[in-house]
């Protein structure tokens, strides 16, 4: 199986959040572990946005996080799907926030199962969806 980490799960990650620690641990190592090039933004984001004490230690943590994993961009596909996602929840009135409609969108162009702790996610048909904090 293919597990796609929420911007959320790697912050667990980083703060070795009891239950994602865990359920990363017991993992088989035929599942894959993947991060969309927009988690990576939210991430760098949140070191550019720390006390500047902080950033170097945060920095370190996040590339040591997202070592372990191969980050996918998004692609032609990832377009597409973001692009019937975000038609689909605007027409019903239950937008999310964009970046979370483009880690969406990766998630269902490459098949992939989203591992997030937001809510929003479930508002998304046909999008395989776990959180392991639940």
């Amino acid at each position: 199986m293919d597990y796609l980490l929420d911007t959320n799960i790697i912050s667990y990650v980083v703060e070795e959040r009891a239950s994602v620690t865990r359920r990363l641990s017991r993992m088989s190592p035929a599942y894959r572990l993947y991060a969309s090039t927009i988690t990576e933004g939210e991430l760098l984001f949140g070191v550019e946005n720390a006390p500047p004490s902080r950033r170097p230690r945060l920095s370190a943590d996040i590339a040591e996080a997202l070592a372990d994993l191969t980050v996918v961009a998004v692609d032609r596909t990832a377009a597409a799907a973001y692009a019937v996602i975000r038609h689909n929840l605007t027409s019903r009135g239950r937008i999310i926030p964009d970046n979370d409609l483009w880690i969406a969108a990766v998630a269902m162009a490459n098949d992939y199962t989203l591992v997030s702790h937001d809510e929003g996610f479930t508002r998304i048909p046909g999008l395989k969806l776990e959180d392991w904090l639940a």
